[in-house]
């Protein structure tokens, strides 16, 4: 497995993640690697796939999107780390 995460959604049709890159799929891939190089028992696994999932959730706002297309942003507005933690807690 390739530690390059790459979109097969088209980033002009989706929420980004990075520039060019599908948050659905970053969140995936990430998952995904969580479970290929972290052999870990199947409690631990499960959590670390749960908080990959999260991880970058935030980024899906309005604002953090605009940034990534490289509007100027507040920013404090396009922080996404507490967020996509607030979403997990709540999860």
């Amino acid at each position: 497995m390739s530690g390059e995460l790459r979109s097969s959604t088209k980033p002009s049709t989706c929420l980004l993640s990075h520039q060019g890159k599908c948050l659905k799929e970053h969140l995936r891939k990430v998952t995904e690697l969580i479970e290929y190089y972290f052999p870990l028992e199947k409690e631990f696994l499960e959590l670390a796939k749960t908080v990959a999932k999260f991880h970058d959730l935030g980024k899906a706002t309005f604002y953090f999107q605009r940034y990534l297309k490289g509007e100027k942003v507040n920013t404090k507005l396009k922080e996404h780390s507490l967020l996509s933690a607030l979403f997990l807690y709540i999860y």
